[in-house]
């Protein structure tokens, strides 16, 4: 699909992101690194957890409210970017806890 509409996300102008739901997701994702050093700090691994649902649930709500596929070609990549860079912070997140996360759901 991403193929079909000619999109790259690596030539996203990611200053399109200006919905509410994508600056939550964005500032939920700027938290990622003083979660992961609190927690290793203070050896509280579910505060990793925690942060990790949080950032689903703003994906989610990102998701539901706002199309990916289907947008003006601008603001899809920009959005096609949003969506791998959560990709990788869950999965970087769970690989901290020691949790495989699928590739495919």
């Amino acid at each position: 699909m991403i193929e079909e509409e000619g999109l790259d996300p690596s030539a996203a102008n990611l200053s399109l992101l200006t919905e509410e739901e994508e600056q939550l997701l964005i500032k939920k994702m700027f938290e990622f690194e003083k979660v992961i050093m609190r927690s290793a700090e203070y050896y509280e691994p579910h505060l990793v957890c925690s942060y990790l649902e949080e950032l689903a649930a703003a994906f989610h709500k990102f998701y539901r409210f706002r199309r990916v596929l289907g947008s003006a070609k601008d603001i899809a990549e920009a959005r096609l970017a949003l969506v791998i860079a959560v990709r990788y912070l869950l999965k970087n997140g769970l690989q901290i806890l020691g949790v495989n996360a699928p590739e495919r759901m």
